[in-house]
């Protein structure tokens, strides 16, 4: 797996940039209180949470369907899921299956 390595240089210069500019308030806004800028910017730094946020823009889905569609395996999946979740980039929601069952969408 090849990985996106961001200096923490550069980080704080895009966190920076971002507070000199209106970018930081309205994408912020919507992140959890407790997700650092950094974090947050490390995170869309990411190629494979990008083409999460990506996928479930168009219209909810499910994380099988998202592997599917990004073709990564699961665990890719939702590990960027999850620290998508925590910093409330995305949105989980539950739909009732036909068959009784629930399925967790983003």
């Amino acid at each position: 797996m090849v990985r996106s390595i961001v200096s923490q240089s550069y980080i704080r210069w895009v966190s920076e940039l971002a507070h000199r500019f209106i970018i930081l308030p309205s994408v912020l806004e919507v992140v959890a209180a407790d997700c650092p800028p950094d974090e947050v910017f490390a995170l869309l730094d990411d190629e494979y949470t990008r083409s999460l946020l990506s996928a479930t823009s168009h219209q909810p889905m499910t994380a099988p369907e998202l592997c599917e569609q990004c073709n990564m395996s699961k665990s890719t999946v939702y590990r960027r899921l999850n620290k998508l979740e925590e910093c409330s980039l995305v949105k989980a929601a539950y739909i009732p299956d036909p068959d009784g069952h629930q399925k967790k969408t983003v």
